[in-house]
């Protein structure tokens, strides 16, 4: 008998011969994934997946997304492969992710490369990745193999008709992935002060489609910006302009951009906001010089938030001393972590207010605040509104 750590170990070695994500349930307990996932893509499927009948199977999202589904008898042991895109991953799968799943803007890039790991397979692949592992599981070859063939078929047709379609975006999602190394390039030139490379980049523009953010083009711009804000604030921060005046710089820019009423104007203000923090990033360098390892903590406590970072968690991924980063970063920056892991928190909690439909109390949860009443009084002391007012804000 199959024990836990057998089937780990079986987990570990096949996901070497693929790049498939794959999840291992044990009583109906995540116990094991690789890759670890960007953003949680299967917890709303898993009642299904634990009603499915047949110890093998598929199943199908409405955004064309494939699991396979491999379990023991009484759902003791449950091997799910997924999710996988067999269809080219467009701009219709990505934004339909993300809407459906009320995910952050800022998690787009992360999500189109967890899916654009699976999308060169074919569905022939994947069915011989899941016989080999219901084999292992159950026992189980040629009987299996041939109760999914009908479900193959039409699995196959339905592939093909959504494949032309994709086909048809392929070229706007060619688009998509210029427009990300150019955010990149433009944050790096802020991170680094480079202000004749920003000024390069504010003299081009680039033809690119984005996807649908708002009712009106105007809404639209106001929505992008409030996210290149955050990007550039967060590139700022890195790069050794301190946080007062990065977070003060960054809520005049978006307070301007919900009072300016000109497409042209918002375009201007864009411009003119990169521009300011990538000099106030120079005029910072010249002054202050942020050791690296205070630089990588400031990044992994960026890059953390939604989980429950403390102090002694981030001294030891540092390898210091809780006492030692207090320390460093008092005297780097002027303020303690636990300053900084807030402010964070609730910068990421203004984008999730403004860019997604989650409750109050999913943004509490998700960002590992103890309460929802501890976020809101965080949230007001900060910006002196609540988070239902801030977003009432946002969307005129």
């Amino acid at each position: 008998m199959r024990t836990v750590q057998d089937i780990q170990e079986f987990c570990n070695i096949i996901s070497k011969c693929h790049t498939y994500p794959l999840h291992y349930f044990h009583d109906q307990e995540l116990f094991w994934e690789h890759p670890l996932p960007p953003v949680d893509l299967i917890g709303r499927h898993l009642h299904t997946f634990f009603d499915k009948t047949p110890l093998l199977t598929y199943f199908q999202t409405q955004e064309n997304l494939i699991y396979g589904l491999i379990h023991t008898p009484e759902f003791e042991h449950l091997i799910v492969v997924g999710p996988v895109a067999l269809t080219p991953i467009n701009f219709s799968i990505v934004h339909q992710i993300m809407e459906q799943y009320q995910l952050p803007l800022d998690t787009k890039d992360q999500l189109v490369n967890y899916l654009g790991r699976t999308s060169g397979y074919s569905l022939p692949h994947l069915q011989n990745v899941l016989s080999l592992i219901n084999f292992y599981l159950n026992h189980e070859t040629e009987e299996n193999s041939q109760a999914l063939m009908l479900e193959n078929d039409l699995l196959h047709k339905e592939i093909q008709k959504r494949q032309l379609e994709s086909n048809m975006e392929y070229n706007n999602f060619s688009s998509y992935l210029a427009a990300s190394n150019y955010e990149k390039e433009t944050l790096a030139h802020v991170k680094n002060g480079n202000v004749k490379g920003i000024r390069e980049r504010c003299s081009t523009s680039m033809d690119m489609h984005i996807g649908t953010l708002a009712h009106s083009s105007l809404r639209q711009l106001k929505n992008i910006f409030i996210c290149t804000t955050t990007l550039a604030t967060r590139a700022a921060i890195e790069g050794g302009l301190d946080l007062k005046t990065a977070y003060q710089l960054s809520d005049l820019y978006l307070q301007k951009a919900e009072n300016t009423n000109s497409i042209d104007a918002m375009n201007d203000m864009s411009h003119a906001m990169f521009l300011d923090f990538t000099e106030r990033v120079h005029n910072a360098k010249q002054n202050q010089d942020i050791p690296f390892d205070i630089f990588e903590c400031l990044q992994y406590i960026r890059q953390n938030t939604h989980m429950p970072l403390r102090i002694d968690m981030l001294a030891s991924h540092m390898h210091l001393s809780k006492s030692q980063l207090d320390r460093k970063f008092q005297k780097a920056l002027g303020f303690p972590p636990s300053r900084f892991i807030l402010r964070c928190k609730l910068e990421e909690a203004k984008a999730l207010l403004s860019n997604t439909n989650r409750s109050i109390a999913e943004i509490s949860l998700l960002l590992c605040f103890s309460s929802q009443s501890h976020f809101c009084n965080a949230f007001r002391k900060e910006y002196q509104v609540s988070p239902r007012e801030y977003r009432n804000q946002r969307h005129i």
